[in-house]
């Protein structure tokens, strides 16, 4: 069966190939034009290893010609309005170009079609959210007379840009976290220069040609294909005021380490969990943790990890989360019946079989999956983990769930934060007093009470504490993450009313 799928998707990912190199003729997108490939970047379905395009892999010549660019691009006046109409524009043609780019997405990525077609539409969504936030991205009026030196003085702050940002983002959501870091800082004022991950650089090139042809001035966006070489050349570049990274705890600390003194902003993905307590409903707790768990094959910075079930009730909960995740349809991206689609690569799928074989060895028990074919794994669960094995302790980025009990929640702080820094974490439970007693002592970005940890809008701060990451996203958090104050103070014209001068003449 599975043979037979990749057969057909191979018809597909060869469509898709020319809709690219219409679409989006390679290169890397530069003060308003793709350019030519002169160092190719070949860039490979994840399932067969077709060839869908190529772009350039960008060099250091070329991240210093895309910062000069965004540097000069900001003598430029460019108007809130004029932003805000760019972004709703770019919104508008993206969501006419759903299909091509859904079907875009799918092929360099990770994401089943269906997946796919909600990324496109939350991509839009981010779009619009930027521009309608701009109406709200101002300053304030200062209250001076809280002491006598402030007396007869007036004054307000705006917020400003920050410069140039550069943005580093990874494979797993190529078009809306791109999004999500080109939005907020053209709605700031800013220029961005955006480096997507090297397996997936077409749907980022495609959004900058969409802003582009939307109104967004040239310079003011690029986009830099390349490995890492490209993104260690436009960390290191000191035009750069502002770095934010999405991606891994390793490099995102590397990215920090050689941050000088400029802003940093970090999402690093976490180790999630939900609690399931005894009054809980049941069936409902099942079915978002198996969703939260294995949709875009566990291949997600909030995907749920670890499952604790309060002790009553585990004997019910374990047999109908296996039962629901033997149900789940693995296949190929381009079935619309696919519900776990593949691994990005074949490291990822063996660092995963060899945490699920020391998992195994020190006694943990599968209880169903643990098998791979190909880059297609499984959905797994395992029961009697210890809290000191390394599918416990750390972030899998794979298909895998475990699933232990709990007889007191008052001990679950310690324990879920002893696994790892979480970003977010649900609860299951009808009282209420319990999930806000817990939300107060966990140290996450959410709590997300009868959701499980897989859950965000576009519109809510997202990010979490310590080695999960730094600052906030969400549209206008990372609006206000990208811009600063600047105070405006108005004295009355009569220096006898200045203090130092009343102490002069005294």
């Amino acid at each position: 069966m599975l043979t037979a799928e990749l057969d057909a998707g191979t018809e597909v990912v060869r469509a898709v190939a020319d809709s690219i190199s219409s679409l989006i003729p390679g290169g890397a997108f530069i003060g308003g034009d793709i350019t030519q490939v002169t160092s190719p970047l070949h860039v490979r379905e994840v399932e067969t290893g077709q060839l869908i395009g190529t772009v350039d892999n960008v060099s250091s010549a070329g991240v210093a010609s895309a910062v000069e660019r965004a540097r000069q691009s900001l003598d430029s006046p460019w108007e809130p309005w004029q932003r805000q109409e760019a972004l709703l524009d770019a919104a508008s043609e993206l969501e006419a170009l759903n299909d091509d780019a859904a079907l875009i997405l799918a092929a360099e990525g990770i994401k089943t079609i269906t997946e796919a077609r909600q990324e496109v539409q939350r991509a839009v969504h981010t779009l619009k959210l930027s521009a309608r936030a701009i109406d709200t991205h101002t300053g304030e009026t200062l209250n001076l007379s809280s002491t006598a030196r402030g007396s007869r003085r007036s004054g307000y702050f705006e917020r400003y840009p920050l410069g140039v940002v550069a943005a580093i983002t990874p494979f797993n959501d190529p078009l809306n976290l791109v999004a999500h870091k080109i939005g907020p800082a053209l709605a700031a004022g800013n220029s961005v220069i955006v480096k997507p991950a090297e397996q997936t650089p077409f749907s980022a090139l495609l959004l900058a040609m969409i802003l582009h042809r939307s109104g967004v001035p040239e310079g003011r966006l690029a986009v830099l294909p390349g490995d890492s070489t490209t993104g260690r050349a436009l960390v290191e570049h000191d035009g750069v005021d502002v770095l934010t990274f999405t991606g891994g705890e390793k490099v995102g600390n590397s990215i920090s380490a050689q941050a000088n003194g400029r802003k940093v902003l970090l999402e690093l993905g976490g180790n999630n969990a939900v609690v399931v307590a005894a009054d809980a409903d049941i069936d409902a707790a099942v079915r978002a943790c198996v969703a939260g768990a294995f949709s875009a094959a566990g291949q997600n910075c909030i995907s749920v990890q670890r499952v604790y079930v309060h002790e009553s009730i585990i004997d019910a909960v374990i047999p109908l989360a296996l039962r629901q995740t033997e149900r789940l349809k693995v296949g190929t991206k381009f079935n619309p019946r696919t519900e776990v689609g593949p691994m990005v690569s074949d490291a990822a799928v063996r660092s995963f079989l060899e945490r699920i074989a020391e998992a195994e060895r020190q006694g943990a028990e599968v209880r169903t999956g643990g098998v791979a074919r190909g880059r297609f794994v499984d959905p797994t669960i395992l029961t009697s983990v210890d809290e000191t094995m390394s599918v416990f302790r750390e972030e899998c980025f794979a298909p895998v769930m475990t699933i232990g009990a709990f007889d007191d929640w008052r001990t679950l702080p310690d324990r879920i934060h002893s696994g790892g820094q979480p970003m977010q974490v649900g609860v299951f439970s009808a009282d209420i007093g319990l999930c806000l007693s817990l939300a107060d002592r966990l140290r996450v970005g959410t709590v997300l009470i009868n959701e499980s940890s897989d859950f965000r809008i576009d519109s809510m701060p997202f990010g979490s504490f310590g080695r999960s990451g730094v600052g906030r996203e969400g549209v206008k958090f990372a609006m206000q993450e990208l811009s600063a104050p600047k105070s405006i103070i108005f004295s009355p014209i009569d220096s006898r009313t200045h203090p130092r001068m009343e102490q002069a003449h005294d």
